[in-house]
C-alpha cells in the first residue's frame, strides 16, 4: 500500500535524477568537443605523434603555413627548403625543437617569434657557409646547436654572442681551417660539449678554449701537427679529449697542463715517436690513454709519474 503522497514526490524524484543525467551527459559532450577544437588536425603534409610534428620526406620548398599552434617538437628534415619563412613560426607558442637538416639553406635562418623559445636547433647536412652573431642572437633560450657536415670554414671570435646559453655545440664534419683564439669565449658558462672533428684545423692557438664548463672536446681527424703548452689551459672540467687521427708528431712540455680532470685521451693514429712526463705534466686523474697506431720507439721510464690512476693503455 502506497503511503500518501508518495506517488508525487516519487514523480518529482524521477525526475530530478533524469535531469542530473542529462546534464551530466550535455557536459560531457561539450568537455569532449571543446577538447577537440583545442586539438588542431597536424596540418598539411605532416603527421603527429604526442607533440610531435613530423614534416619530414615531404619534399617542401616551403614551410607548411597551417602548422598547428600545440606543436613542441617540428621536424622539417629531408625536403627541399632554401629559405625559411620566419612568418611560419608566428604563431607556434609552444615550440621548443626544430629540425631542419638534409635541407639546402645556405644561412642559419631566423624562426620569426619563435626563436625566443627554441631550445634545439639541429641545421645538419645543410649549405651554410657562416656562422654570424645577428643569426644567432635572438635565440637566447637555445641549448643544443648542431651545424655539422656544412660548409663552415672558420669560427672567428664574435660568431657566438654574449647572452647564449648552448650547451651543446656540434661543428664536424664542415671545412674549418682557422680558429681563431677567443672564438668561443661567450659560450664559457655554458658550454659542455664541443665537436670539432672532421675538418681542416692544422693549428691550434695557446689557451684557444676558455670554456670551464666543457667536459667534452672532439678535434679528431683533422691536420693538427703539434700540441703546444699550454694549448688547452681554460679547460677546467674537461674529461673526454679527443686527438686520435690527426698529423701530430710532437707533445711539447705541458701540453696538456691545465687538464687536471681528465680521464680520457685519444691519441691514436698520429706520429708520435715518444712520450715524456714532460708532456704529460698535470694528468693526475687520468685513467685511459689510447695510444696505439703511432710510431713510438721510445717512452720515458718516468713518462707515467704524473698519471697516477691511469688503469688503461
Amino acid at each position: 500500500m502506497a503511503l500518501p503522497g508518495w506517488g508525487k514526490l516519487g514523480s518529482s524524484l524521477l525526475f530530478a535524477d533524469a535531469f542530473w543525467t542529462g546534464l551530466l551527459v550535455f557536459q560531457t559532450l561539450v568537455v569532449g568537443s571543446c577538447s577537440g577544437l583545442e586539438r588542431q588536425p597536424c596540418g598539411s603534409n605532416c603527421t603527429c605523434s604526442g607533440d610531435l610534428l613530423d614534416c619530414s620526406n615531404r619534399g617542401l620548398e616551403d614551410v607548411p603555413a597551417d602548422l598547428p599552434t600545440w606543436a613542441v617538437s617540428l621536424n622539417l628534415s629531408h625536403n627541399k627548403l632554401s629559405e625559411i619563412d620566419p612568418s611560419a613560426f608566428a604563431k607556434l607558442p609552444n615550440l621548443r625543437e626544430v629540425r631542419l637538416n638534409n635541407n639546402e639553406l645556405t644561412a642559419i635562418p631566423s624562426l620569426g617569434a619563435a626563436s625566443t623559445q627554441i631550445t634545439s636547433l639541429y641545421l645538419n647536412r645543410n649549405r651554410i657557409h657562416r656562422i654570424e652573431a645577428s643569426q644567432l642572437e635572438p635565440l637566447v633560450a637555445l641549448e643544443t646547436l648542431d651545424l655539422s657536415s656544412n660548409n663552415i670554414t672558420e669560427i672567428r671570435s664574435g660568431c657566438f654572442p654574449v647572452g647564449l646559453h648552448i650547451k651543446d655545440l656540434y661543428l664536424g664534419s664542415n671545412r674549418i681551417s682557422v680558429l681563431e683564439t677567443k672564438a668561443f669565449d661567450s659560450l664559457s658558462r655554458s658550454l659542455l660539449t664541443l665537436r670539432l672533428s672532421k675538418n681542416r684545423i692544422t693549428q691550434l692557438p695557446v689557451k684557444a678554449f676558455k670554456l670551464p664548463k666543457l667536459m667534452q672536446l672532439e678535434l679528431n681527424r683533422n691536420r693538427i701537427r703539434l700540441i703546444e703548452g699550454l694549448t688547452f689551459k681554460g679547460l677546467d672540467s674537461l674529461e673526454v679529449l679527443k686527438l686520435q687521427r690527426n698529423n701530430i708528431s710532437k707533445l711539447t712540455d705541458g701540453a696538456f697542463w691545465g687538464l687536471a680532470k681528465m680521464q680520457v685521451l685519444h691519441l691514436e693514429y698520429n706520429i708520435l715517436t715518444e712520450v715524456n712526463s714532460g708532456s704529460l705534466y698535470g694528468l693526475g686523474s687520468l685513467q685511459q690513454f689510447h695510444l696505439n697506431n703511432n710510431l713510438i720507439s721510445r717512452i720515458s721510464p718516468v713518462g707515467w709519474s704524473f698519471c697516477q690512476k691511469l688503469n688503461e693503455l
